[in-house]
């Protein structure tokens, strides 16, 4: 194996291959192709060309995932012949055994061992493109409700007073929240009195009773 300089022209050629589905590993034991160690090195280069690099190997991984989700299908859709081809076979090379017993023993392997290999090519492409064909997850709270965030603060510096007044913004935020607004409607020390802004007759309304007071201009 050759310890080949990083190039634009083996860049092209070591990212198609793995979009069209090979490995890194088998690219490199290649003849002519840089070693794996070399190519490897490559990710943690900082010149242009390296940069291009990381670029064209990000892409031609994404571009490998499309073309393992296509194998998928291809193996999905061919498994019902490879297994019943697999069962005639198993079933002519018998020799006097029971035949049927074979033929049913191949066929299943045949679609176990293609199960995994879809399993395999689904595990990849995710990691590879988890955007297209990774896993969603979703994240929820306690008993699947929603996700609540609770922010801790350090109250160790505020005074009683401080701590008194933050505590009651919290109860009057919490009653509005829930619909209850609670309204001071007297101040302290005086009773409710009519408005004096305007002359004449002017209703006031205190318990529920309608007092009416006349006043001079």
């Amino acid at each position: 194996m050759s310890k080949k300089l990083i190039s634009d022209e083996m860049i092209a050629k070591i990212c198609s291959r793995i979009a069209e589905g090979e490995t890194l590993k088998n690219i490199c034991a290649g003849k002519e192709m840089p070693t794996l160690a070399t190519v490897r090195s490559w990710n943690s280069g900082s010149t242009a060309v390296h940069k291009r690099f990381h670029r064209a190997f990000a892409l031609a991984n994404q571009e490998q995932a499309d073309f393992l989700a296509d194998e998928i299908l291809d193996i999905v859709d061919g498994t019902e012949d490879a297994a019943k081809e697999a069962g005639r076979k198993a079933q002519g090379d018998a020799w006097g055994r029971d035949g049927k017993s074979a033929y049913n023993k191949a066929y299943k392997e045949e679609v176990e061992t293609r199960k995994m290999r879809v399993e395999a090519r689904k595990w990849i492409a995710s990691k590879k493109n988890a955007g297209r064909y990774g896993t969603a997850v979703e994240i929820t709270g306690s008993g699947g409700g929603p996700l609540q965030i609770a922010a801790v603060q350090d109250l160790s510096d505020y005074t009683d007073e401080q701590l008194r007044v933050m505590s009651e913004i919290q109860r009057d935020v919490k009653e509005r929240r829930e619909g209850v607004v609670s309204i001071e409607a007297t101040v302290p020390g005086r009773d409710a009195e009519p408005r004096a802004d305007r002359g004449g007759a002017e209703d006031v309304e205190t318990d529920g009773e309608a007092i009416t007071d006349s006043t001079e201009g």
